[in-house]
């Protein structure tokens, strides 16, 4: 004799799967560590970047507005702040922020240590203060802005991840290599990301 299932018979069955399902779909779907890290990282080079970007921009308008000259190295946020509106538009940002890196703001972390100590911004490059753009022989492998520290070094503070699929012998397999670099823009307006070795 068959015995027939009820529906009372299958309510733990079902509710086992939709618990399960839900287990499996939260632990699949929550950030990994190295993944959230990664992100981490990811986010704050990118908006490096763009925050070069738009500096080169600002700089070489300023100097078709002072007779193609560039500002004075010691002030040219202050010099560049005008023309800086659009960028602080479109970014979200105060223009203020924008000619500092964003490494600048004490953040944490994703795995917990703080970021940044408020020493950290952009430098003009000082063979470049005051001069006029058609003195410059080669625009575009002139570097005109780059990372910084508190004392005006150049130097690598962003994390880039090369993340590849190996295979050898034993299989494929996920390798991440960390590299230290430095953001750099040019005068033509091309941003740069120089590793530790090319400073």
């Amino acid at each position: 004799m068959r015995k027939r299932l009820t529906a009372r018979a299958l309510a733990p069955l079902a509710l086992a799967l939709v618990v399960g399902g839900a287990v499996l779909f939260f632990c699949m779907a929550r950030p990994k560590p190295l993944e959230a890290e990664a992100k981490w990282h990811g986010h704050q080079l990118g908006r490096c970047v763009q925050h070069m970007r738009y500096l080169a921009a600002a700089m070489n308008e300023y100097a078709r507005d002072h007779g193609g000259r560039l500002p004075d190295a010691a002030d040219w946020q202050a010099a560049v702040l005008p023309y800086l509106g659009n960028a602080a538009a479109e970014l979200h940002e105060p223009a203020e922020e924008i000619v500092k890196c964003p490494a600048w703001r004490t953040e944490t972390h994703p795995r917990g240590v703080p970021m940044g100590n408020g020493e950290y911004s952009y430098k003009m490059a000082p063979g470049l203060s005051g001069r006029l753009l058609q003195t410059v022989p080669d625009p575009a492998r002139q570097p005109l802005l780059y990372d910084a520290s508190a004392d005006g070094a150049f130097t690598a503070r962003h994390i880039s991840r090369l993340d590849t699929t190996l295979v050898d012998e034993a299989g494929p397999h996920r390798q991440i290599q960390e590299q230290p670099v430095a953001v750099t823009a040019c005068l033509d307006g091309r941003v740069d990301c120089l590793a530790a070795a090319e400073l």
